[in-house]
């Protein structure tokens, strides 16, 4: 039992424990022997050993040889085990032992660590999800009369019994799957849940029968084998893409429970090999058998008796074919000549630059080149293709030329700025792609002149940001007549009614008086809501940082979802206008995860990084997978942010977004602090 007072942390001499002797309590705290007095959780073994969890670790008296009836610290045997004894938290926060006597812990802290357990040696031992664990947060532990161990977790509730892990989540019909309290009775589990009423989990109508499991027959490709199964739940309460299942190869381990029916192994030795496959139903429980399986891979051609013969007849073809070959070769040769003057010919008849170079040396440009550049043929074919290339593009033309022969089949396409004869710098669209040039795999380079089009594009931007400052200004002028003007007549209005309303008036007019201020309170409403839409006031009145704060909050409070705001406390001078534009930016990106990212928890971080101002929002939520999105939708998240990303292009800033399915989304946003800066 503790009782103590509530310390705001764990080294402030709280009281520890309590153990009752007859009508008294003794003090059990750190004096007596206790690894520290902020005591989380106690169980007692049949063996009459009391373990308790605290805030720095786990404590177990073990009572001596002549010990009295009462428990007594000073005739008993303590051990403590800590992050030095192998704990991967300092905390235990929940304890539990089962039928075997074995003690099982854990704790719900933000590492995530999964349940312990300590074995006949005092050794520490830890499952997680990679076991079979349904999530490594732990709230609560409890064994019920049958010997099976009960884990409250994070993200759903798990059965250990037997050696295995039954599981029940959402997808078995848990409504809220944030545990705390567990409660195992004689048939049925009651779990407490965060917000969420409590659970309570019929344990006979959760024993369904295992999945069936079919095996393909394996396929070898090359030295390859590929392995693949069906598995099929026995009463049809899961699609078979969503039955989890894991392998392993001869007596080795088991991987990860994935809804992967299919492994590749590769590069496998000659001989007979044999594999299992697992598959875990609704609830977790699985066959320990499985299905097995075999195959066999083969020895190598080379080294079959039946390959030497034939190797030597093929070798005198060989030999024949190669007197064949050579003189094919010198056909092709004088076939080739004559191509690549068939080529010279049309390269100088186009417009377009085209240069030919391997490893970045040039060697053939052609007269479109020369003008391009300002530089002579004979002058460039002694350069390199970089000597051209701004160099700060230089990154950008390496990764683009820089892919081996034959492995893109399409052109390259990607635009630099080169550097002329005069110094100047031009725009150039370039596409580049492999071809056979004097016998050799060679880069060929097209490049146009769109030094007009970025100039274009460089006004344009230009035009946006102005129009998005003179619409935010717009924003801001209707939002404060909103508010000084019509706001203000709307509640003098108010204060007139009331004052009718105290004159006693008939019943009847009373009435209409009532119902047009309702009208009034409304209208009121309307307007402070349509104010805030358009130019929120704690923009101007408060710091940046206490804005981004306050509309975390509301956002909150609006849709339920849980954000977190976390700053670094440093200063970060803005202008009004980079002010605006990443306060908007910010509620874009919440918007579009409450409307799209089906989240429960997401976070702003906003940081002080080398002079910028850097804005870190992420979620939990399914992500999407930016290898299938192009466009604005991958770089500006929609139309909304697409604008607030040329804006801040042209301000010095950037907006990156990275995601994968079913890992979230991290939104990255950088400012130049300087911007502010006057």
């Amino acid at each position: 039992l503790g009782l103590g007072k509530n310390f705001p942390g764990p080294d402030h001499g709280e009281p520890g424990s309590f153990v009752q002797n007859d009508t008294t309590f003794v003090p059990w705290g750190e004096k007596e022997g206790l690894i520290n007095g902020r005591v989380y959780a106690f169980s007692e073994g049949r063996d009459g050993a009391l373990w308790f969890g605290t805030a720095r670790g786990l404590s177990r008296w073990k009572p001596g040889v002549s010990a009295h009836r009462v428990p007594h610290a000073g005739e008993g045997a303590w051990t403590h085990w800590t992050l030095a004894q192998g704990l991967h938290t300092g905390r235990v926060f929940t304890l539990a032992i089962d039928s075997t006597q074995r003690l099982w812990f854990g704790d719900p802290s933000s590492v995530g660590v999964g349940v312990g357990y300590i074995d006949q040696k005092d050794s520490i031992h830890y499952i997680t999800v990679a076991d079979g664990l349904i999530n490594d947060y732990i709230w609560d532990l409890s064994v019920d009369s049958k010997g099976r161990l009960w884990v409250a977790t994070g993200d759903g509730l798990c059965c250990y019994a037997g050696g295995r892990w039954s599981t029940f989540d959402r997808q078995s019909g848990l409504a809220h799957s944030v545990l705390w309290p567990v409660l195992p009775l004689d048939r049925e589990v009651c779990v407490g849940t965060q917000g969420g009423g409590v659970a309570i989990l019929d344990v006979d109508a959760s024993r369904t029968p295992e999945p069936r499991i079919q095996l393909d027959v394996p396929r070898m490709e090359g030295k390859n084998i590929l392995l693949r199964w069906q598995a099929f739940s026995y009463w049809g309460e899961l699609d078979p893409t969503e039955i989890m299942t894991r392998y392993r190869l001869q007596d080795g381990d088991w991987s990860a429970w994935t809804r992967m029916h299919e492994q590749t192994l590769v590069d496998l030795g000659p001989g007979d090999y044999t594999y299992r496959v697992q598959a875990r139903g609704l609830f977790g429980n699985y066959l320990a058998d499985g299905a097995a399986g075999s195959f066999f891979v083969p020895l190598p051609m080379y080294l079959r008796p039946g390959f030497l013969i034939p190797t030597g007849i093929l070798s005198l073809a060989f030999v024949a074919l190669g007197v064949v070959h050579l003189v094919r070769k010198r056909n092709h040769d004088i076939a080739l000549r004559k191509s690549e003057a068939k080529f010279r010919t049309v390269t100088e008849m186009t417009s377009s630059a085209i240069f030919i170079f391997k490893d970045f040396n040039l060697l053939f440009v052609n007269s479109g080149a020369e003008n391009l550049t300002g530089f002579r043929q004979s002058e460039l074919l002694r350069m390199s293709y970089l000597d051209l290339i701004h160099p700060d593009d230089h990154a950008l033309l390496r990764r683009e030329e820089l892919s081996p022969a034959g492995a893109v089949p399409v052109p390259r396409r990607y635009e630099v700025r080169i550097i002329t004869q005069g110094g100047r710098e031009r725009w150039v669209d370039c596409s580049s792609g492999w071809i056979q040039f004097q016998g050799d795999a060679v880069r060929l380079a097209t490049a146009f002149d769109i030094t007009e089009r970025k100039q274009a594009e460089g006004k344009l931007r230009s035009l946006a940001s102005e129009l998005s400052l003179t619409e935010e200004r717009e924003r801001r002028r209707m939002a404060t007549y909103l508010h000084d003007v019509i706001g203000q007549t709307l509640a003098l209005s108010k204060m007139k009614i009331r004052s009718l309303e105290k004159t006693g008036l008939a019943p009847v007019y009373q009435h209409s008086l009532e119902a047009i201020r309702d009208l009034i309170d409304q209208s009121i409403t309307d307007t402070q809501t349509l104010t805030f839409e358009l130019c929120p006031p704690i923009l101007y009145e408060l710091s940046f940082e206490a804005a981004i704060e306050w509309l975390t909050e509301r956002m909150e409070s609006q849709h339920g979802l849980a954000i977190e705001f976390h700053d670094d406390r440093h200063p970060k001078k803005l202008s009004e206008e980079v002010k605006v534009l990443l306060f908007h930016a910010v509620r874009e990106v919440l918007v579009n995860i409450i409307k799209h990212a089906e989240a429960s928890h997401a976070a702003v971080q906003l940081s002080h990084l080398d002079g910028s101002m850097q804005i870190e929002i992420t979620d939990d939520g399914k992500g999407f997978d930016t290898a299938r999105k192009t466009g604005s939708s991958v770089s500006g998240g929609g139309f909304g942010l697409f604008n607030i990303r040329e804006r801040l292009a042209y301000l010095g800033g950037h907006l990156e977004i990275k995601s994968q399915a079913g890992e979230g989304t991290r939104v990255t946003i950088t400012s130049p602090l300087q911007i502010g800066e006057a």
